[in-house]
């Protein structure tokens, strides 16, 4: 889900500076720098060949048996449970109450509204997502049973999406769109959410007052839920993929948040609260939060990443920085304590992993918010340094110090969280962890050629956290392939760099074994079933930092 360096193919996609791809492959230049070599440049560097999207279309049964087929009711019950428990809360795009009468009248045979196919299109679509995070599914079973619900749910609703608009069929397209990110299809996952974001707007739905069938509160909210989900997910692919959102930060905002109101309260409910009329954490808080914390997000793509360093100035990057900074800090302080500071002692698991959650997700923003910086020193690393520090050069390099402790600070957090045996455990999404722990493990690369950015960093280790991301890494390779690309390409990165001459007191001197971390591991193998792309080769660029293989 988070482009790019796979397969080779004849299909050119673009992935822009914001995606980790891009990263990888400015990093790698600031190796060439460190080597005094120059490798030619190709073309624009955000623009790549891709590697074929594989054949999601294979089917043995017609198109209407297909549609229509359920699993057994048990294990029907056991998806639904794990996806209630487990993707509802980050993503409330359904009417819960309404989901649970059409869901029962798929098995009685009693009538479905609204449309039957639009209710079975999204029932199956909800079975795949529940198939990535169910524990009574093997991991290495896991996205095969998932791509089997999702097959029949896009054939449930294709066609009838392009001539049929209705709030539920855009609840379905963006749940769609959710399970895309598990797949490596990058474009049919942009293009599911471009075409939600089109059915929304068709609908009135971005609009202060909405265009839909009622005027309960309960589908004024819904409404609001699904147009919001529409923006967070533009936002998520714009940031994963580095390219420019279809929907603008003016257009975002003239719609009212959603009230964080729980389902059960939605008809009594007026205002929102971030505890519920029984004295339980409302779990719509976080939805709202991660509302607002994507409008930060959205600020620092285009702010850091839409126009280059270059044209900025790295002085006006730092006091960029210094302002979104302080949005994101004032953004986690404001969050309620119960989703703002994960503790073993929570009972209840749901908003503890919600918590952790809101965590991780802060910490990749700031990865993502000092990483031009840390960028910039990777590149001029082999400057001979000048005999006066600036307050500009102090900056930004307690900017990359931070950088840095947000990633030994992500990987530390998973690691601690994950359930290696049953590959699960209360965290954001696999394919989300592995986005975060692939750009986290990117950034300890880059102390390798500035070392300087972990002074102060004593809690921390390379060599630990390095360890613990190829663990993380190889525990989610057995649910998808992103996380074996990205073994692959860190282990060719972290081989390209030289032991620094002169050895001191570092854990980066000159009799480093860069081969260490990844004995354990089958990367044989895995050179044999992936294709590098050019951004490991093509070092003259510090791209490297921004790329991740495949997409997740």
């Amino acid at each position: 889900m988070v482009g790019a360096i796979r397969e080779s193919s004849s299909n050119p996609e673009f992935f822009g500076s914001s995606s980790a791809g891009f990263f990888m492959r400015q990093i790698n230049a600031g190796i060439d720098s460190s080597l005094e070599f120059q490798s030619p440049r190709h073309g624009c560097g955000g623009c790549r060949t891709l590697g074929p999207v594989d054949s999601l279309t294979a089917c043995t049964a017609t198109r209407l048996d297909r549609d229509y087929v359920l699993p057994s009711r048990k294990m029907a019950d056991a998806l639904l449970k794990a996806y209630w428990d487990t993707i509802y809360p980050v993503y409330p795009f359904v009417d819960r109450a309404s989901f649970e009468k059409n869901y029962q009248a798929l098995w009685t045979g009693s009538e479905m509204q609204p449309h039957g196919r639009i209710v079975v299109g999204t029932v199956n679509i909800i079975f795949a997502l529940g198939a990535q995070v169910l524990q009574s599914i093997p991991p290495e079973r896991r996205q095969a049973t998932g791509r089997v619900y999702y097959e029949r749910a896009r054939g449930s609703l294709e066609g009838l999406s392009w001539d049929t608009s209705s709030l539920d069929l855009v609840a379905a397209l963006l749940l769609m769109g959710v399970f895309l990110q598990t797949m490596n299809t990058p474009q049919r996952c942009w293009m599911v959410i471009g075409h939600a974001i089109r059915m929304g707007q068709s609908l009135g739905i971005h609009l202060l007052c909405p265009k839909v069938d009622g005027k309960s509160r309960r589908e004024t909210e819904m409404a609001r839920r699904v147009w919001h989900g529409c923006v967070l997910l533009d936002r998520v692919l714009s940031m994963t993929f580095g390219r420019p959102g279809m929907i603008s930060a003016s257009l975002s905002t003239m719609v009212p948040l959603p009230l964080a109101v729980d389902d059960d309260f939605l008809d009594r409910q007026e205002h929102g609260s971030p505890m519920r009329p029984d004295g339980r954490p409302c779990v719509m808080t976080f939805y709202v939060a991660q509302l607002q914390f994507y409008s930060i997000i959205d600020d620092i793509l285009r702010n850091l990443y839409v126009n280059s360093s270059e044209e900025r100035g790295n002085q006006d990057d730092i006091a960029i920085v210094l302002r979104l900074d302080n949005a994101l800090v004032k953004w986690m302080d404001n969050l309620p304590e119960y989703l703002r500071t994960p503790s073993l002692d929570v009972s209840d698991s749901l908003i503890r992993r919600l918590a952790i959650i809101n965590t991780v997700r802060f910490l990749h923003a700031r990865i993502l918010l000092f990483r031009p910086i840390l960028t910039q020193l990777c590149l001029h690393s082999h400057r001979r340094p000048t005999s006066i520090e600036s307050l500009a050069q102090r900056t930004a390099l307690q900017c990359s110090n931070l950088c840095l402790t947000a990633s030994h600070q992500i990987i530390d957090m998973i690691y601690a969280n994950l359930d290696f045996a049953f590959v699960t455990g209360p965290l954001p999404s696999w394919w989300y962890c592995v986005l975060y722990v692939y750009t986290a493990a990117t950034v300890l690369v880059a102390e390798r050629l500035q070392p300087a950015i972990a002074d102060g960093i004593s809690e921390y280790s390379y060599h630990t956290s390095w360890a613990h991301a190829f663990d993380i890494l190889t525990a989610y390779s057995r649910v998808g392939d992103s996380a074996k690309r990205c073994i692959t390409a860190l282990e060719a990165l972290s081989a390209r760099i030289p032991p620094k001459p002169g050895a001191g007191d570092s854990c980066l001197e000159a009799n480093i074994d860069l081969q260490g971390p990844f004995m354990p591991l089958p990367f044989d193998l895995l050179r044999d079933e992936i294709a590098l792309g050019d951004s490991l080769t093509q070092l003259s660029e510090m791209a490297w930092l921004h790329d991740i293989p495949g997409s997740v």
